[in-house]
């Protein structure tokens, strides 16, 4: 087994409907407007319309082995262990930077972030994104700075609270 997949029980809901929806299209939907596209349009080479049904049914395959992937090998992040002392994911974090200003984030798994629209609001991110990457395994008042992509910022951990 690969890496672990971590997302919240929301999105892991959110990715099991998406698979039906997925399959459903590409079993009956797809299937028949291909057809319905060769009977009208003849050949392939000549059909444009045959092309892009071809494109969208390797697309959505693609989609779902990517999903199908994740979810063998998922970890839910509401199931995790998180004692809240150190930065992990499933955790809550505040931090202050030099100049004084608070801010919060979430951090949650990558798939979350792309299919589960309550993470896309500001304040949750990736455990894979540059900052928490950084963040990852510090302790609560632990000073740290964090290389961002457009300058260096030195943050102070304030707070670490597990998600739920």
């Amino acid at each position: 087994m690969g890496e672990r997949c971590f997302m919240l029980k929301s999105t892991h809901r959110i990715l099991l409907e998406e698979v039906k929806k997925i399959r459903k299209r590409l079993s009956k939907e797809i299937t028949k407007e291909l057809s319905q596209s060769y009977e009208t349009g003849g050949q392939w080479h000549d059909n444009p319309q045959w092309d892009y049904m071809l494109q969208d049914q390797q697309r959505l395959a693609e989609k779902l082995r990517k999903i199908l992937s994740a979810l063998r090998s998922v970890a839910l992040i509401d199931d995790l262990p998180v004692k809240g002392d150190r930065v992990t994911i499933g955790v809550e974090i505040q931090v202050e930077d030099e100049t004084g200003q608070k801010e919060s984030y979430k951090i949650v798994g990558s798939l979350d972030m792309e299919y589960n629209f309550l993470c896309r609001k500001k304040g949750f991110i990736s455990y894979q994104a540059p900052l928490a990457r950084q963040l990852m395994g510090k302790s609560l008042d632990e000073e740290i700075t964090v290389m961002l992509p457009v300058k260096k910022r030195r943050l102070i951990i304030l707070a670490i609270r597990p998600l739920h």
